[in-house]
């Protein structure tokens, strides 16, 4: 089982000078009486081993707001992965060898041995996220909180992006909108950039309508998007959304400024500091 604490600090004369939440799992009680043998002991309070899964490979593209959302979720659990990149423009994600491992020709795919050191597959950024915040919960931050409300606003925040801003913007959805065109008499060129650049800033313009209503109605929130004093799956799936957000032009900072303190809070965060799209380009041998 788990609890979840919350507390305050206060001064005299001051009044509340700090407060904060934090989590942890229920052990079991170790029995009466308590003078019993040092394994006894060892065994009541002792951890779930993490499950032994090894040689993790993520098969993705340095610009691919998926594919940085899992990065984001690694850095997390602290897991070491071969990184294998999948170059979109070139359209590696149709060639056979790579449609064997993701059959809807998409990008990120998680690859790794598990126990039985069968090769396991993961496709779909959610899926592999909640998989690593389950697989490894005895490692690194909690990325889906354990209080069931913060959880499920958690996720909201996450599937808007995920399900209802992401996939507009998409270069297939970009590259079939612009041949649809195309074939018009008068043709619109970029159409496919027009109706991505509509589609973000309508989701986002929704989200710091939601957020920032979740903070002003909590003067405790903390600097995160569901206010919690560590990032969560919303954080992870928000920051490459903003990063998008100005690569389609959007002035974020002037129709979402909650959102943008989210994200000045989220990079200083060890989770993101060190796997921005920019710095992956570096590692991708096809620039």
């Amino acid at each position: 089982d788990a609890v979840i604490m919350e507390g305050c600090c206060r001064k005299e004369g001051i009044g509340r000078v700090g407060f904060g939440q934090c989590s942890a799992r229920i052990l079991p009680a170790i029995p009466f009486p308590y003078e019993v043998e040092e394994k006894i002991v060892k065994a009541a309070t002792a951890t779930q081993p993490t499950p032994k899964f090894t040689n993790f490979k993520l098969y993705g593209f340095w610009r691919s707001s998926c594919t940085w959302r899992v990065r984001i979720a690694l850095a997390a659990k602290e897991i070491p992965y071969e990184i294998v990149p999948i170059y979109l423009f070139s359209k590696e994600q149709m060639i056979d060898d790579y449609t064997a491992k993701n059959h809807m020709q998409q990008v990120p795919t998680l690859e790794f041995n598990d126990e039985t050191d069968t090769i396991v597959r993961i496709t779909q950024s959610l899926a592999i996220i909640e998989f690593l915040d389950s697989a490894f919960a005895d490692r690194g931050g909690m990325i889906l909180p354990l209080e069931p409300i913060a959880r499920a606003k958690a996720k909201e925040i996450a599937e808007i992006v995920n399900s209802g801003i992401q996939p507009l913007q998409n270069l297939s959805t970009i590259q079939t909108l612009d041949s649809m065109a195309a074939q018009q008499s008068n043709p619109d060129e970029g159409v496919g950039k027009k109706f991505a650049k509509e589609a973000i800033e309508k989701g986002l313009s929704i989200l710091e309508d939601k957020i920032s209503r979740l903070h002003a109605a909590d003067r405790k929130a903390g600097p995160f998007a569901v206010g919690s004093f560590g990032p969560t799956i919303a954080d992870i799936c928000l920051v490459p959304q903003f990063y998008n957000g100005r690569r389609f032009g959007i002035e974020v900072e002037r129709i979402c400024p909650t959102i943008v303190q989210i994200e000045n809070a989220c990079k200083n965060h060890p989770w993101f500091r060190a796997i921005l799209p920019d710095m992956q380009r570096s590692i991708d041998s096809k620039k």
